[in-house]
């Protein structure tokens, strides 16, 4: 690291701490004094102290740790903290619009303030925006911070140990189901998972995610897999990962073809105040496109889902529509979107059994490199990315680029490829081999900038050439070649993930 971005750094810890710190400050004696605002103004003071008190954490922590970081990671929590710094200084702007000083002290300070309960009703408006702000900077940086549970030091380990703040989700110890734990299934539209629901404990509604299934040798190394997976999915955030809470797994042993098999299911629980889980194909095929915020949204949960799997130490490997499940709001109209479809997931650092398939509806996601029975490329996480970008695009063009019988049982390419519809099952899988990817980009390019703008098309095509040896920002694999993997998730962050987060209409 350089000097010169040292000192900028401590610098920028110094002074968004002072402003931090003046503003919490500040704005509680505001809401103090605007005694008629009563409990809607309440949970203004909340959300503040809540959002600054994790912030002033994470700040100290990253003046104690930023030495073993490297430049990039360094230099992303820097241009993040110059962000926080604009919007504390509109927030400390709109206050003292708000307000006038009380009597001086001694040391030329205001004893208090003396609110303008008149003018809060004209400001009430920015208040909740400059709130939303910090928040929405919080969000961001937390992706940031979760990165740094990857960094193998014996110092930060230290500094975990001792702290409070990045705990992230707690090894709980995992709960092991029966498949025969009186559950009433029902199968979700265009998706493997299933909905179970408690017939004697109504404690809850599960979602059962199927894996695919490993042979008998393999069942010691597969289940050391799914445990890992289960622990670190047993967070109780799952609308700040984008992912079901776990609440553990079973193994069941199958034969098909006289072949012996060993399939295991996780367990996700449906998060509180939410409902209908269906899959996002059936929400893309079946649902207006609504408003631009809505798919805005609805694109931020996919992107945030990728983050926090590899962050967590996987790659998921099936990223397609069918993966992700939408949830129905109890309180207003609003979708929450959550990544599931663990069928194929790995150790991001874990041995590739390079297995493919000829499905034409999971093909269509993946990469030129990872295409056919025997893919050519071992999966990285870029891989995952790519994926992403194509649902991307579908949410931004608000089409399924895939579509079923009236049965709804036989997948088959939608008219977004403009094919002839008497194209045969081969001729459809090489067209999703060899010339699916082009006309992706060739939409994501030309298409989805009318529909969404400028700087979202600028992300989906990010995603989409993520693997490409010209892409200024994935292009160069040997900028990620770092053992803790830390290198990827910063350039995700900083040019797919804050980007997204930023656009608002």
């Amino acid at each position: 690291m350089t000097v010169e971005l040292a000192l900028a750094i401590v610098a920028a810890l110094d002074l968004c701490l002072e402003w931090g710190h003046w503003y919490g400050k500040e704005i509680k004696k505001l809401c103090s004094a605007i005694r008629h605002a009563g409990d809607e103004f309440e949970e203004r003071i909340l959300r503040v102290e809540n959002a600054w008190l994790r912030c002033s954490e994470q700040l100290n922590f990253f003046r104690r740790i930023q030495t073993k970081m490297d430049e990039d990671h360094q230099e992303l929590h820097w241009r993040t903290l110059l962000v926080l710094q604009e919007k504390l200084l509109t927030v400390k702007n709109i206050l003292s619009r708000c307000s006038t000083p009380g009597e001086p002290t001694t040391h030329g300070h205001p004893e208090g303030i003396i609110a303008r309960p008149w003018k809060y009703g004209f400001k009430k408006k920015s208040i909740d925006e400059a709130i939303r702000d910090l928040e929405i900077w919080q969000k961001q940086a937390d992706a940031s911070w979760f990165l740094i549970l990857r960094m193998a030091d014996r110092q930060l380990d230290l500094e975990l140990r001792d702290g409070t703040l990045f705990r992230g989700p707690q090894p709980h110890p995992t709960i092991r189901f029966s498949p025969h734990d009186h559950l009433c299934h029902s199968f979700l539209p265009f998706e493997m998972v299933k909905q179970a629901d408690p017939s004697l404990d109504q404690s809850g509604v599960y979602i059962l995610n199927i894996l695919d299934p490993y042979e008998p040798s393999h069942y010691q190394i597969a289940k050391k897999n799914v445990r890992n997976l289960a622990r670190r999915l047993q967070h109780d955030e799952p609308k700040t990962f984008g992912l079901l809470q776990c609440k553990g797994f079973f193994s069941e042993k199958t034969e098909a073809h006289g072949v012996k098999h060993i399939t295991f299911t996780v367990v996700f629980r449906v998060p509180q105040q939410l409902s209908t889980p269906r899959s996002l194909r059936d929400v893309l095929l079946n649902d207006p496109p609504g408003s631009l915020s809505r798919r805005f949204d609805m694109a931020r949960d996919l992107v945030k889902s990728i983050n926090y799997v590899h962050t967590f130490g996987f790659v998921h490997k099936n990223v397609h529509p069918g993966a992700f499940l939408a949830f129905q709001s109890s309180e207003d109209a609003s979708l929450s979107v959550f990544l599931a479809g663990f069928d194929s997931f790995r150790k991001e650092d874990g041995r590739t059994r390079r297995l493919g398939d000829d499905s034409v509806e999971k093909g269509l996601y993946r990469h030129p490199s990872r295409q056919g029975l025997n893919p050519e490329a071992e999966y990285i996480m870029q891989h995952d990315i790519y994926s992403l970008g194509v649902c991307l695009l579908e949410i931004g063009l608000w089409r399924s680029f895939i579509s079923y019988d009236s049965k709804g049982e036989k997948p088959m390419l939608s008219d977004a490829f403009d094919l002839p519809t008497e194209l045969s099952q081969q001729e459809t899988l090489r067209f999703v081999r060899t010339s699916a990817a082009g006309h992706l980009l060739l939409l994501a390019r030309e298409k989805l900038s009318s529909c969404m703008g400028d700087k979202y098309a600028d992300v989906v095509q990010t995603c989409l050439t993520c693997l490409d040896p010209d892409n200024s920002d994935f292009g160069d694999q040997s900028e990620f070649e770092d053992e803790d993997g830390i290198q990827v998730g910063v350039r995700y962050i900083e040019k797919v993930l804050i980007k997204l987060n930023t656009l608002y209409v």
